[in-house]
């Protein structure tokens, strides 16, 4: 993942609908699409139709930090796969319970189906208001979106499916109701109980200049031609234009660059677009100037029609007149003039609101609606409210924003006028609801040690604990539990060096993302009198928390057992003994008596003899067996283990023989941590498992995402503590945790997802036009799913070799890089053909030896694993006449003495020549 994560996210400020640009990317990421939708719909009710129309260089990949490297993150094809993902899981809204609150009873209406109004309906419904009602004029809803925009640019399914979002929600929508017709004015709804009117009607006429008046047929609006393409495409309403020859299009917006897209479909030939600004100074987005450039569209800048040249009852040519846009830099002589032929006309220049009749008593001011822009409220009367285009508003995205903006704004003044209960809404602090599914419900909360955590996130002991401040704003951003950092008694009080911590060298860059870190921090700078304060004001702030607080003391009884009674006198929940931390040096402390099982079962024992409360035993991985280090703990009384800590290491060795981190020339060896440890942590910790199955874990260890969490519950623990994941990014990350968890167990209870899926990676067949699964289901705990994949880990002499797979390729996601040849060639075996004609691997079956070498190095994941279609034959390296059959037999006999399993019956051995593709492949 590229994005920084920045603190203060310029992609989310430059979004018109202010979404949290930085969370939903780090979800999708970490493959939490359901977290990442959530993000997104919450702040935006189009999302998935904003990711594939809006203009982003001038929102929020505009705004992204990396365009000082000219490189900047591709917001809307992320934001579009975590949109779809979501649609297609089909999870159902949970709507708002209803209030006995009469004002959120009273009579809604909004005028037309569009972004705007589908927005504001959606904010109005999560708010509470139950009677909302939307007038479309047409038999769909959607707006521009559905009646203007072709389908290749999104199709109907997309906004069907957002459309089913707001009707979720009780929002109803009533169809071929226009305003202005059948005696429905403002006025009238006004007399109908409608306590408030949104007005989201657009601008439905196509401007136009006086030229093209009484124009052939073959002059058309961008309006109507793209509403012809768009209901002939999506609804099979009437039939495609038929283009041809030399296409003009007048215009350089956005539309005109649809239109051009979308006549090079209807059969055009060549496309050529006219607008009166300069090229660089064209209104269009980049992105779509560049599509057009890829397309080989023609532009002409300066220019405006003057003329048409019309024969034959159509128009063969338009004349038009160049001006200067950059006068100080003039191109083109006054009222120059210059004739281009054609055989279809286009003109996008825009919309307008001709006929505002149907608006009275309101007057538009510049073909505009007057409205407040903080409110969305008309100047003309309080009780109407208007966005998107009718109110000044651009794109499809800032229609959204005018929604919600109006929504809350609405909801505010009826509370107010309609007896709300306060305390009444703060217009100056909008707090608009949330999307809430039924995933959101699920309960991740855990009963361990007597103990309720609320999620299974907690801190551990390390830097993100280093004072009271700091646990409180974790413990506010949603974190279940922490862990102090690890105290002393006084007389050991340390001092830090630094540096202290640095990156893991493997990750070969700077910035976020780190394989790992590695420290040398030793304990907390702080005295035991501020922790004993600090963990009561925690408790007395946060009672529903758990606060576990780490603990060191030397090899001694008396000073354990002093401090262990002190610190469980001042409320900790639990207290964790710290035997592993790797850097102490002191004898007897840290790892130094960790790796002792005499030791922690001896410590373990001084302190639960004088303390109450659970005591959870640290161990060390820096050991052979860290089994052996649990086992002592347990018959030491621990109610609880924590594995594991950092593993020791050296990271960086400088090319002057200096070492990093760099302390007056001096280095040490220190604690590794992050993703880079999470295999020796799963393996540590599904040893402990298997050896103590009714002792329980506190996992730590390289958890980044929620799928890795889950894969260490599966390993064996119960709660997770985390702290290289917050050091790379912030505490933030635990929303992505506890909300990939609730999607996890959600899963589990239902079968398509659990069977079908990968994780949040839908099926292939999966689809968002399925209906919402509504069946009723029973939600399985977290506690049910800890030291699932433990039965399942086994030694290799036990894995059965009928098993057999062999390594398929999709040749069309194929880079034709060429990798997978390299690595089976030279250090597989040589059973894939580099073809040097089409650069495309090839692969045998026979010879393939279903290694996964060439799996794991493929940059596109264009490779699988398939179970073996032919017989594995293996080579034993010498001719067959020379390898007597029974050899395979002796294998079988020692195989079946190691591991108690009768072998199955004995493969065949390869018959003729050893294949070997470096034969015929080219050299590398």
């Amino acid at each position: 993942m590229r994005c920084l994560g920045c603190a203060d996210a310029p992609c989310g400020h430059s979004c018109p609908a202010h979404i949290d640009v930085r969370a939903f990317v780090r979800a999708v990421s970490r493959h939490n699409y359901y977290e990442a939708a959530h993000v997104i719909y919450s702040d935006n009710p189009l999302g998935w139709t904003c990711s594939l129309l809006c203009s982003t260089s001038h929102q929020c990949r505009g705004g992204c930090n990396l365009n000082r490297l000219g490189k900047p993150i591709d917001i809307a094809s992320i934001q579009q796969i975590a949109c779809e993902n979501f649609q297609k899981m089909r999870i159902p809204q949970v709507r708002p319970p209803v209030s006995t609150n009469p004002a959120f009873a009273q009579k809604i209406t909004l005028i037309g189906a569009g972004p705007a109004s589908l927005s504001c309906a959606t904010y109005l419904a999560r708010l509470g208001y139950t009677d909302v009602t939307i007038l479309e004029k047409d038999a769909t809803a959607g707006g521009i979106v559905s009646s203007e925009i072709p389908s290749f640019r999104i199709p109907n399914e997309v906004v069907q499916a957002e459309v089913r979002m707001v009707q979720e929600l009780g929002v109803k929508i009533e169809y071929h109701k226009a305003l202005g017709q059948e005696g429905r004015t403002l006025t009238s709804l006004k007399e109908a109980g409608s306590k408030a009117i949104f007005l989201g009607v657009g601008l439905p006429e196509p401007f136009s200049l006086p030229v093209f008046q009484n124009a052939p047929a073959n002059v058309m609006t961008s309006k109507s031609f793209l509403r012809s393409v768009s209901f002939a495409s999506k609804f099979s309403q009437g039939t495609l234009p038929q283009l041809h020859g030399h296409v003009l299009i007048l215009g350089g917006g956005d539309v005109a660059f649809d239109s051009a897209k979308t006549a090079f479909r209807c059969g055009a030939d060549r496309v050529t677009l006219a607008f009166r600004e300069d090229i660089p100074q064209m209104p269009a987005s980049w992105e779509e100037h560049y599509e057009g450039l890829r397309m080989k569209c023609d532009f002409l800048g300066n220019a405006l029609p003057k003329s048409l040249v019309v024969a034959d009852g159509k128009c063969t040519a338009v004349v038009m007149e160049m001006h200067n846009w950059q006068r100080q830099q003039g191109l083109y002589t006054e009222a120059e003039t210059l004739t281009l032929n054609c055989s279809h006309v286009i003109v996008a220049f825009g919309a307008q609101l001709r006929d505002a009749a149907f608006l009275e008593p309101l007057t538009l001011a510049r073909g505009r609606l007057p409205v407040n822009n903080q409110t969305m409220q008309s100047t003309q009367d309080p009780m109407i409210f208007a966005g998107g285009d009718l109110a000044g508003s651009h794109s499809i995205v800032e229609a959204v924003n005018d929604g919600k903006t109006a929504a809350w704004n609405m909801h505010c003044m009826l509370q107010r006028l309609g007896g709300g209960v306060a305390p009444l809404p703060d217009p100056s602090n909008p707090t608009m609801p949330r999307l809430h599914t039924v995933v959101d419900d699920v309960d991740v909360s855990v009963d361990l040690m007597g103990l309720h955590f609320p999620n299974p996130f907690g801190l551990s002991s390390a830097p993100p604990v280093t004072s009271v401040g700091m646990i409180k704003r974790a413990f506010a951003e949603g974190w279940g539990f922490a862990v102090t950092k690890t105290l002393c008694p006084d007389e050991m009080m340390v001092t830090n060096v630094s540096p202290r911590i640095v990156r893991d060298s493997t990750s070969n860059h700077h910035g976020p993302n780190q394989a790992g870190f590695m420290n040398i921090e030793l304990l907390t700078e702080k005295s035991e009198l501020y922790w004993v304060e600090g963990i009561r004001e925690l408790k007395r702030d946060y009672p529903s928390h758990i606060v576990i607080c780490s603990i060191m003391a030397p090899y001694e009884e008396k000073a354990w057992k002093r401090l262990a009674i002190r610190m469980a006198e001042c409320g900790s929940d639990a207290l964790e003994l710290n035997l592993s931390c790797p850097h102490t040096g002191q004898k007897g402390t840290g790892m130094l008596a960790g790796q002792s099982p005499v030791a922690v079962r001896e410590i373990t024992r001084w302190v639960r003899d004088v303390v109450s409360i659970p005591v959870i035993t640290k161990l060390t991985p820096n050991i052979t067996d860290i089994s052996e280090l649990a086992q002592a703990a347990m018959e030491g009384g621990a109610h609880a283990v924590t594995a594991i800590n950092t593993v020791q290491s050296l990271v960086t060795v400088n090319p002057d023989a200096t070492g990093w981190p760099n302390v007056g020339g001096l280095t040490a060896y220190g604690g590794l941590s992050g993703n880079a440890i999470r295999p020796i942590a799963y393996k540590c910790i599904s040893m402990i498992s298997r050896r103590c199955p009714s002792l329980p874990i506190l996992g730590c260890g390289g958890i980044d995402s929620a799928e890795t969490a889950i894969g260490m519950v599966h390993t064996g623990a119960s709660v997770i503590q985390i702290t290289s994941a917050i050091q790379d990014h912030c505490y933030a990350i635990v929303s992505e945790l506890v909300a990939g968890t609730k999607y996890y167990l959600y899963s589990q209870a239902r079968e398509d997802l659990r069977t079908q899926w990968n994780g949040q990676t839908p099926a292939r067949e999966a689809s968002a036009q399925g209906p919402l699964f509504t069946a009723p289901l029973t939600i399985p705990k977290l506690a049910t799913q800890v030291a699932r994949v433990v039965p399942r880990i086994s030694i290799v002499p036990k894995m059965p070799l009928q098993e057999q797979k062999c390594a398929h390729l999709n040749p069309d996601t194929c880079l034709h890089c060429g990798k997978c040849y390299m690595s089976c060639n030279d250090t597989g075996y040589q059973s894939i053909r580099f073809n040097p004609d089409t650069h495309l691997p090839e692969f045998h079956d026979e010879t393939c030896m279903g290694c996964a070498l060439c799996f794991s190095v493929c940059p596109s994941g264009s490779i699988s694993m398939v179970p073996k279609p032919v017989p594995h034959l293996v080579s034993r390296g010498i001719p067959n006449h020379a390898v007597p059959y029974p050899f395979l037999a002796k294998e079988d006999v020692l195989r079946e003495k190691m591991t108690g399993v009768k072998a199955p019956a004995p493969l065949m051995p390869r018959t003729g020549e050893e294949h070997t593709a470096a034969s015929h492949a080219p050299a590398h």
